[in-house]
């Protein structure tokens, strides 16, 4: 999968200018969702939900227009874009400085139409986190990235760290805030 940058291009009366290159998502990850996971099943009311991987479009700007997308849609008609979205390339640009692997994993939840309506959403990011919860369940889907499972977070909700002291102090409670807190999941050695 490829995350393009929809906000990454010149504007005039005629067409839009791609200007910038795609980011590709991580070949490990990608390839799980590629070929492990043919036993995910799920259904919304008759019809089953349905993994696609591909381009997906991606910028800062709120599309609930068809007549835009439309235009987006022509002007990477070549990329054959599955979708679009908010977040994915500020997050996939990060990960990049990082070095860590990384895949965009959304749902849709309305078409960008002019229509837009919240009551998928829900649902939409549901269906997101079972398909990543199914995938990293199944032995050594991460071992090619040296990642290790550290099983679940060690405190309860009611032991967290009160976020208000980042706010009344930032630099003194973010240090004790990383400290406390370990999260699932690490991609460092």
């Amino acid at each position: 999968m490829e995350l393009v940058g929809s906000d990454c291009m010149e504007i005039n009366t005629e067409q839009f200018s791609s200007r910038g290159a795609p980011i590709q998502c991580g070949l490990e990850l990608s390839n799980g969702f590629r070929s492990r996971m043919d036993d995910w099943e799920k259904h919304r009311t008759l019809t089953r939900v349905k993994l696609h991987q591909g381009v997906v479009l991606s910028g800062a700007k709120l599309v609930n227009s068809k007549p835009f997308r439309d235009r987006l849609l022509e002007q990477f008609n070549s990329l054959k874009p599955v979708g679009g979205e908010m977040e994915g390339h500020a997050t996939y640009a990060a990960a990049q400085v990082g070095k860590v692997e990384i895949i965009l994993v959304k749902a849709i939840c309305d078409w960008a139409d002019g229509d837009k309506d919240d009551s998928a959403q829900l649902f939409a990011m549901e269906m997101a986190v079972d398909a990543c919860q199914h995938l990293l369940s199944k032995p050594d889907i991460l071992s090619e990235l040296k990642a290790k499972d550290r099983g679940l977070p060690t405190h309860t909700s009611n032991e967290l760290p009160d976020v208000s002291k980042v706010l009344a102090e930032p630099k003194k409670a973010q240090a004790s805030f990383e400290n406390d807190y370990e999260v699932p999941f690490d991609i460092f050695d």
